[in-house]
């Protein structure tokens, strides 16, 4: 799975390209290693958009994870 940020805004303040690409790089890299580890996950489709969420694929029944550690998120 990959995430493409089309846009990234703080309120009502544009975040530059070349920030927005790094934090694309690092979300990038972050869901890689977390998703990956989740058994029974298959993402075909995910979209965020203003009010509203969508999803194509698969989830686990269940599944349990931990708060990332401190300094792990991007």
């Amino acid at each position: 799975m990959t995430v493409t940020l089309d846009a990234l805004d703080f309120g009502r303040l544009g975040v530059p390209g070349d920030i927005r690409a790094r934090a694309e790089d690092a979300l990038n890299g972050y869901l890689a290693t977390r998703l990956a580890q989740i058994d029974g996950l298959e993402v075909t489709t995910l979209a965020f958009r203003e009010s509203a969420v969508t999803f194509a694929g698969s989830l686990p029944t269940t599944y349990q994870a931990s708060p990332p550690q401190p300094g792990a998120m991007p």
